[in-house]
């Protein structure tokens, strides 16, 4: 009889961890929840960069619900190790470990719903350039941008072979209110872009900023004057000046318009007619002020006529 009572209690027991478990299960069910956990890129070898990798895996969280409940994608690191990975395609194991040892409840487990990666790794290549300032707001009227001061003048791009190659110049973009009479000073962005324009995003350029210092300097202007040619000294004793011709007779100018405003006429080097008894031809240059050009040649002919004095005829009585 006793034998047949234990067999029975033994029995009940067993029933009611079940029934404790089942209703436990009820109330708490074991579940699964999808996290997306940031994939960290570990070791990675010098002189190398990651074309391709994925920026985050999909890591599966199982325990019970009210533990599951307490865990987010913070709580987990996903990395891969790239050590010894060289220029090529890789595909590299992930592995999920929780952020803080100890910190996740004791009956969650978590694995990669995707295992295994593929990250393509190559090699890094350089190459120097030298930096083109663009000025993104345009000078204001009557002015333009005279040649900027920039530094360093040479920057150093780098990124993948294939990347570097598209790169058709390093431009500094200069972006500051332009105003008269205050130069632009500061230092400003460096970026690489393509034969039509286009940011090539995958290269670095070092460094990454240049300072540039610009000034506003007046549009030319023109204006066409009159040359005078200029004779010096008078013919010898018996001889007279009987004319004098320049070609061309005019010039056109170019330079700043404040300078232009107060030239009315230009002259020439000197001729000398000292010591002429005939005609004289000479090509001398044209003298402007500084800061003036000419348009065309800077050289005028001078030809001088002199001619023997007539003498009186004689008075009549």
């Amino acid at each position: 009889m006793m034998g047949e009572n234990s067999i029975y209690k033994i029995f009940s027991v067993l029933i009611a961890i079940a029934l404790a478990i089942y209703v436990n299960s009820e109330r708490n069910p074991y579940q699964t929840r999808q996290l997306t956990v940031p994939l960290v890129l570990e070791n990675q070898e010098p002189g190398t960069l990651i074309e391709s990798a994925p920026s985050t895996v999909q890591v599966d969280v199982s325990g019970p619900r009210n533990s599951l409940s307490r865990v987010s994608e913070r709580d987990l690191k996903a990395a891969v190790n790239l050590k010894g990975r060289r220029a090529g395609v890789h595909n590299l194991r992930v592995i999920v470990v929780p952020v803080v040892s100890g910190a996740l409840p004791a009956d969650i487990s978590f694995e990669p719903r995707t295992p295994v990666v593929t990250v393509r790794v190559a090699a890094i290549a350089t190459r120097s350039r030298t930096l083109e300032p663009v000025f993104l707001r345009p000078a204001p009227a009557g002015f333009s941008y005279a040649p900027p001061t920039v530094q360093p003048s040479v920057a150093i791009l780098s990124g993948s072979r294939e990347a570097v190659s598209r790169v058709a110049r390093l431009e500094v973009l200069v972006d500051a209110e332009p105003t008269p009479g205050r130069p632009i000073e500061g230092q400003f962005e460096v970026r690489a872009v393509d034969s039509s324009g286009n940011v090539v995003e995958e290269v670095k350029t070092s460094p990454a900023t240049a300072f540039v210092r610009a000034e506003l300097q007046r549009l030319a202007a023109e204006k066409e004057v009159l040359i005078s040619p200029n004779v010096t000294g008078v013919p010898p004793a018996g001889y007279r000046l009987a004319s004098v011709d320049i070609q061309p007779r005019s010039v056109l100018l170019t330079g700043n318009p404040d300078t232009l405003a107060k030239i009315n006429l230009v002259t020439t080097r000197e001729v000398d007619i000292s010591e002429v008894t005939s005609s004289l031809v000479r090509t001398v240059p044209i003298l402007v002020p500084e800061g003036v050009a000419i348009q065309g040649s800077n050289r005028a002919r001078i030809e001088v006529i002199v001619k023997p004095l007539t003498a009186a005829p004689p008075a009549r009585d």
